[in-house]
């Protein structure tokens, strides 16, 4: 039961991401009005509070470390370039699960 509460947790996370993605590319391409981006601005509130939810127990577990950033992503990016299981793990979650939605194509650089 817990594997199958950790697995939607993290498929929400992902979920949250990708949302959140969608809502930086809209806003750069100048299409969020002030309405708009005060509907968002809950949602991306509650995404900001999760991750770093995350990052402190089920990405500290994952690392075996403790954070040093606030966010997930920031962690990431610290250990990208490391040739170790850290650095293995945050390429590896960056090349397959977050380039693709990110608004620059590379979220980890």
């Amino acid at each position: 039961m817990l594997i199958l509460y950790i697995l939607t947790d993290l498929y929400l996370f992902f979920i949250l991401y990708v949302a959140c993605m969608g809502m930086i590319r809209a806003h750069n391409e100048g299409k969020l009005n002030w309405f708009l981006w005060a509907l968002c601005l809950p949602f991306v509130t509650v995404s900001v509070v999760f991750n770093a939810l995350h990052n402190l127990t089920i990405v500290s577990l994952l690392f075996w470390e403790l954070p040093k950033e606030w966010t997930v992503s920031e962690r990431m990016k610290r250990h990208h370039k490391q040739q170790t299981y850290r650095g293995k793990i945050s390429r590896w979650l960056c090349a397959t699960l977050l380039n693709p939605f990110d608004h620059t194509g590379d979220h980890c650089d």
